[in-house]
Protein backbone atom coordinates (compact mmCIF):
# COMPACT_ATOMS: atom_id res chain seq x y z
CA UNK A 1 0.00 0.00 0.00
CA UNK A 2 2.80 2.44 0.95
CA UNK A 3 4.64 1.71 -2.30
CA UNK A 4 1.60 2.07 -4.58
CA UNK A 5 0.40 5.26 -2.87
CA UNK A 6 3.83 6.89 -3.24
CA UNK A 7 4.05 6.05 -6.96
CA UNK A 8 0.53 7.33 -7.66
CA UNK A 9 1.52 10.52 -5.87
CA UNK A 10 4.68 10.80 -8.03
CA UNK A 11 2.70 10.43 -11.27
CA UNK A 12 0.14 13.03 -10.16
CA UNK A 13 2.87 15.51 -9.21
CA UNK A 14 4.58 14.94 -12.57
CA UNK A 15 1.35 15.48 -14.49
CA UNK A 16 0.54 18.76 -12.77
CA UNK A 17 4.16 19.94 -13.09
CA UNK A 18 4.23 19.31 -16.84
CA UNK A 19 0.82 20.94 -17.36
CA UNK A 20 1.73 23.95 -15.19
CA UNK A 21 5.07 24.49 -16.99
CA UNK A 22 3.19 26.31 -19.75
CA UNK A 23 1.99 28.94 -17.28
CA UNK A 24 5.30 29.15 -15.40
CA UNK A 25 7.00 29.94 -18.70
CA UNK A 26 4.43 32.42 -19.99
CA UNK A 27 3.56 34.59 -16.97
CA UNK A 28 5.08 36.04 -13.80
CA UNK A 29 6.30 33.00 -11.89
CA UNK A 30 5.24 34.04 -8.38
CA UNK A 31 1.78 34.95 -9.67
CA UNK A 32 1.54 31.56 -11.39
CA UNK A 33 2.45 29.84 -8.11
CA UNK A 34 -0.15 31.97 -6.31
CA UNK A 35 -2.99 31.18 -8.71
CA UNK A 36 -2.03 27.49 -8.69
CA UNK A 37 -2.40 27.44 -4.88
CA UNK A 38 -5.60 29.50 -4.89
CA UNK A 39 -7.17 27.16 -7.44
CA UNK A 40 -6.37 24.21 -5.17
CA UNK A 41 -8.71 25.66 -2.54
CA UNK A 42 -11.49 24.44 -4.84
CA UNK A 43 -10.02 21.39 -6.57
CA UNK A 44 -8.64 19.83 -3.36
CA UNK A 45 -11.79 20.41 -1.30
CA UNK A 46 -13.01 16.92 -2.19
CA UNK A 47 -10.31 15.50 0.10
CA UNK A 48 -12.02 17.01 3.14
CA UNK A 49 -14.98 14.66 2.62
CA UNK A 50 -12.76 11.79 3.80
CA UNK A 51 -11.55 13.57 6.96
CA UNK A 52 -13.26 12.57 10.24
CA UNK A 53 -14.79 15.53 12.05
CA UNK A 54 -12.71 15.16 15.21
CA UNK A 55 -9.50 15.67 13.21
CA UNK A 56 -10.32 19.34 12.71
CA UNK A 57 -9.94 19.82 16.48
CA UNK A 58 -6.23 18.95 16.17
CA UNK A 59 -5.46 21.77 13.74
CA UNK A 60 -4.03 24.17 16.40
CA UNK A 61 -1.33 21.72 17.50
CA UNK A 62 -0.24 21.00 13.92
CA UNK A 63 -0.61 24.56 12.62
CA UNK A 64 2.97 25.76 13.36
CA UNK A 65 4.47 22.88 11.33
CA UNK A 66 1.97 23.44 8.50
CA UNK A 67 2.70 27.17 8.34
CA UNK A 68 6.45 26.54 8.29
CA UNK A 69 6.00 23.84 5.62
CA UNK A 70 3.83 26.20 3.56
CA UNK A 71 6.40 28.99 3.67
CA UNK A 72 9.15 26.58 2.59
CA UNK A 73 6.97 25.21 -0.21
CA UNK A 74 5.96 28.71 -1.38
CA UNK A 75 9.61 29.64 -1.82
CA UNK A 76 10.33 26.20 -3.27
CA UNK A 77 7.53 26.39 -5.85
CA UNK A 78 8.69 29.86 -6.89
CA UNK A 79 12.24 28.52 -7.33
CA UNK A 80 10.93 25.50 -9.28
CA UNK A 81 8.90 27.74 -11.58
CA UNK A 82 12.03 29.76 -12.34
CA UNK A 83 14.06 26.59 -12.97
CA UNK A 84 11.39 25.47 -15.48
CA UNK A 85 11.88 28.76 -17.35
CA UNK A 86 15.64 28.22 -17.63
CA UNK A 87 16.10 24.44 -18.04
CA UNK A 88 14.37 21.51 -19.79
CA UNK A 89 11.76 19.98 -17.51
CA UNK A 90 13.71 16.74 -17.03
CA UNK A 91 16.91 18.41 -15.84
CA UNK A 92 15.11 20.91 -13.60
CA UNK A 93 12.99 18.20 -11.99
CA UNK A 94 15.89 15.78 -11.51
CA UNK A 95 18.08 18.36 -9.80
CA UNK A 96 15.36 19.76 -7.55
CA UNK A 97 13.76 16.48 -6.50
CA UNK A 98 17.09 14.73 -5.85
CA UNK A 99 18.29 17.53 -3.59
CA UNK A 100 14.89 17.59 -1.85
CA UNK A 101 15.26 13.87 -1.08
CA UNK A 102 18.68 14.49 0.47
CA UNK A 103 17.39 17.34 2.62
CA UNK A 104 14.25 15.45 3.74
CA UNK A 105 16.31 12.33 4.51
CA UNK A 106 18.78 14.32 6.61
CA UNK A 107 15.95 15.95 8.58
CA UNK A 108 14.28 12.58 9.09
CA UNK A 109 17.53 11.07 10.38
CA UNK A 110 18.77 13.90 12.61
CA UNK A 111 15.49 15.29 13.96
CA UNK A 112 12.85 12.55 13.64
CA UNK A 113 15.01 9.54 14.51
CA UNK A 114 14.17 7.64 11.31
CA UNK A 115 16.56 4.80 10.44
CA UNK A 116 16.93 2.97 7.13
CA UNK A 117 18.52 -0.41 6.53
CA UNK A 118 21.82 -0.63 4.64
CA UNK A 119 20.03 -2.12 1.61
CA UNK A 120 17.37 0.59 1.60
CA UNK A 121 20.05 3.27 1.78
CA UNK A 122 22.02 1.69 -1.07
CA UNK A 123 18.93 1.43 -3.27
CA UNK A 124 18.03 5.05 -2.52
CA UNK A 125 21.53 6.16 -3.58
CA UNK A 126 21.27 4.11 -6.81
CA UNK A 127 17.80 5.51 -7.46
CA UNK A 128 18.96 9.11 -7.04
CA UNK A 129 22.03 8.46 -9.19
CA UNK A 130 19.86 7.12 -12.00
CA UNK A 131 17.48 10.06 -11.70
CA UNK A 132 20.29 12.65 -11.82
CA UNK A 133 21.82 10.91 -14.88
CA UNK A 134 18.41 10.91 -16.55
CA UNK A 135 17.87 14.57 -15.75
CA UNK A 136 21.25 15.58 -17.17
CA UNK A 137 21.02 13.39 -20.26
CA UNK A 138 20.86 15.48 -23.40
CA UNK A 139 17.39 16.02 -24.81
CA UNK A 140 16.88 16.50 -28.53
CA UNK A 141 13.64 18.44 -28.23
CA UNK A 142 13.14 22.24 -28.05
CA UNK A 143 14.74 24.24 -25.22
CA UNK A 144 12.98 26.91 -23.12
CA UNK A 145 13.01 30.42 -24.61
CA UNK A 146 14.96 31.73 -21.58
CA UNK A 147 17.42 28.82 -21.47
CA UNK A 148 20.16 29.62 -18.92
CA UNK A 149 22.02 26.73 -17.28
CA UNK A 150 23.70 28.50 -14.28
CA UNK A 151 20.51 30.35 -13.40
CA UNK A 152 18.37 27.24 -13.82
CA UNK A 153 20.66 25.04 -11.70
CA UNK A 154 20.73 27.65 -8.91
CA UNK A 155 16.93 27.80 -8.80
CA UNK A 156 16.66 23.99 -8.94
CA UNK A 157 18.94 23.66 -5.90
CA UNK A 158 16.93 26.30 -4.03
CA UNK A 159 13.79 24.35 -4.88
CA UNK A 160 15.33 21.19 -3.43
CA UNK A 161 16.44 22.95 -0.24
CA UNK A 162 13.07 24.55 0.47
CA UNK A 163 10.93 21.61 -0.63
CA UNK A 164 13.05 19.10 1.28
CA UNK A 165 12.43 21.05 4.46
CA UNK A 166 8.76 21.47 3.55
CA UNK A 167 8.36 17.72 2.92
CA UNK A 168 9.78 16.86 6.34
CA UNK A 169 7.61 19.45 8.09
CA UNK A 170 4.37 18.40 6.40
CA UNK A 171 5.26 14.78 7.10
CA UNK A 172 5.41 15.63 10.79
CA UNK A 173 2.06 17.47 10.58
CA UNK A 174 0.42 14.60 8.68
CA UNK A 175 1.19 12.32 11.61
CA UNK A 176 -0.72 14.65 13.94
CA UNK A 177 -3.68 15.31 11.64
CA UNK A 178 -5.45 13.29 9.01
CA UNK A 179 -3.03 13.34 6.01
CA UNK A 180 -5.70 14.68 3.63
CA UNK A 181 -6.43 17.59 5.98
CA UNK A 182 -2.72 18.34 6.38
CA UNK A 183 -2.23 18.20 2.61
CA UNK A 184 -5.20 20.47 1.91
CA UNK A 185 -4.07 23.08 4.41
CA UNK A 186 -0.51 22.90 3.14
CA UNK A 187 -1.34 23.55 -0.51
CA UNK A 188 -4.00 26.21 0.06
CA UNK A 189 -1.83 28.17 2.51
CA UNK A 190 0.95 28.05 -0.11
CA UNK A 191 -1.39 29.81 -2.52
CA UNK A 192 -2.36 32.47 0.02
CA UNK A 193 1.28 33.09 0.97
CA UNK A 194 2.38 33.32 -2.66
CA UNK A 195 -0.45 35.75 -3.43
CA UNK A 196 0.49 37.87 -0.42
CA UNK A 197 4.17 37.94 -1.44
CA UNK A 198 3.31 38.79 -5.04
CA UNK A 199 0.93 41.56 -3.99
CA UNK A 200 3.44 43.04 -1.51
CA UNK A 201 6.10 43.52 -4.21
CA UNK A 202 4.43 46.73 -5.35
CA UNK A 203 5.47 48.32 -2.04
CA UNK A 204 9.07 47.87 -3.17
CA UNK A 205 8.47 49.23 -6.68
CA UNK A 206 8.06 45.72 -8.08
CA UNK A 207 5.20 44.12 -10.00
CA UNK A 208 2.07 43.28 -8.05
CA UNK A 209 0.06 40.08 -8.34
CA UNK A 210 -0.67 39.64 -12.04
CA UNK A 211 -4.32 39.87 -13.04
CA UNK A 212 -5.79 36.86 -14.83
CA UNK A 213 -9.09 36.35 -16.59
CA UNK A 214 -11.60 33.80 -15.37
CA UNK A 215 -10.93 31.48 -18.35
CA UNK A 216 -7.17 31.56 -17.62
CA UNK A 217 -7.78 30.87 -13.93
CA UNK A 218 -9.94 27.90 -14.95
CA UNK A 219 -7.12 26.57 -17.14
CA UNK A 220 -4.67 26.86 -14.22
CA UNK A 221 -7.18 25.06 -11.98
CA UNK A 222 -7.43 22.17 -14.45
CA UNK A 223 -3.65 21.99 -14.93
CA UNK A 224 -2.94 21.93 -11.18
CA UNK A 225 -5.87 19.65 -10.24
CA UNK A 226 -3.71 16.45 -10.15
CA UNK A 227 -2.02 18.01 -7.12
CA UNK A 228 -5.04 16.90 -5.06
CA UNK A 229 -4.02 13.27 -5.56
CA UNK A 230 -0.29 14.01 -5.46
CA UNK A 231 -0.30 15.89 -2.16
CA UNK A 232 -3.06 13.85 -0.53
CA UNK A 233 -1.35 10.54 -1.29
CA UNK A 234 2.11 11.88 -0.44
CA UNK A 235 0.92 13.00 2.99
CA UNK A 236 -0.71 9.58 3.43
CA UNK A 237 2.50 7.78 2.40
CA UNK A 238 4.48 9.66 5.05
CA UNK A 239 2.16 8.28 7.72
CA UNK A 240 2.74 4.72 6.48
CA UNK A 241 6.54 4.72 6.19
CA UNK A 242 9.72 6.76 6.72
CA UNK A 243 9.77 10.27 5.23
CA UNK A 244 13.08 9.49 3.49
CA UNK A 245 11.66 6.47 1.64
CA UNK A 246 8.42 8.25 0.75
CA UNK A 247 10.35 11.18 -0.67
CA UNK A 248 12.74 8.85 -2.53
CA UNK A 249 9.79 7.17 -4.24
CA UNK A 250 8.28 10.58 -5.01
CA UNK A 251 11.54 11.34 -6.83
CA UNK A 252 10.36 8.96 -9.57
CA UNK A 253 8.40 12.05 -10.62
CA UNK A 254 11.31 12.61 -13.02
CA UNK A 255 10.50 9.35 -14.84
CA UNK A 256 6.89 10.36 -15.35
CA UNK A 257 7.93 13.94 -16.19
CA UNK A 258 10.32 12.69 -18.87
CA UNK A 259 7.63 10.52 -20.47
CA UNK A 260 4.92 13.17 -20.23
CA UNK A 261 7.28 15.85 -21.60
CA UNK A 262 7.81 13.63 -24.64
CA UNK A 263 4.05 13.42 -25.21
CA UNK A 264 3.17 17.06 -24.50
CA UNK A 265 6.31 19.06 -25.38
CA UNK A 266 7.80 16.62 -27.93
CA UNK A 267 11.04 16.21 -25.97
CA UNK A 268 12.30 13.07 -27.72
CA UNK A 269 14.07 10.30 -25.77
CA UNK A 270 17.39 8.74 -26.73
CA UNK A 271 18.39 5.09 -26.30
CA UNK A 272 20.46 6.17 -23.27
CA UNK A 273 17.39 7.80 -21.69
CA UNK A 274 15.24 4.75 -22.32
CA UNK A 275 17.97 2.59 -20.72
CA UNK A 276 18.06 4.85 -17.65
CA UNK A 277 14.28 4.72 -17.37
CA UNK A 278 14.43 0.92 -17.41
CA UNK A 279 17.19 0.88 -14.78
CA UNK A 280 15.24 3.23 -12.53
CA UNK A 281 12.13 1.06 -12.84
CA UNK A 282 14.17 -2.01 -11.87
CA UNK A 283 15.61 -0.21 -8.83
CA UNK A 284 12.14 0.95 -7.76
CA UNK A 285 10.85 -2.61 -8.20
CA UNK A 286 13.66 -3.94 -6.03
CA UNK A 287 13.02 -1.28 -3.41
CA UNK A 288 9.39 -2.41 -3.35
CA UNK A 289 10.45 -5.75 -1.85
CA UNK A 290 12.57 -4.00 0.79
CA UNK A 291 9.50 -2.21 2.18
CA UNK A 292 7.50 -4.28 4.60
Amino acid sequence: MFFAIALISAFSYALQGVLMATYYRSMDTLSAVAYRGLSLIFSMAILLVFVPGHMFERIPQALPAILAASLCATLGNWAQANSFKSLPLGIATALGISFAVMVASAIGFFFLGEMLSAWQTLLMVLLLTGIVLLGFSRSTGPLPKDHNVPKGVSFALLFGLFLGAGYALIGSAARQLHPFLAGYMWETIIGLMAAGLAFSRKWFNGPSLAKVSLPLFWKILVASAPTAIGTGFYALAMTLGPIALATALISTTIVFTTLLSRLIYRERLTIWQWSLLLAICLIVGTLRYMIN
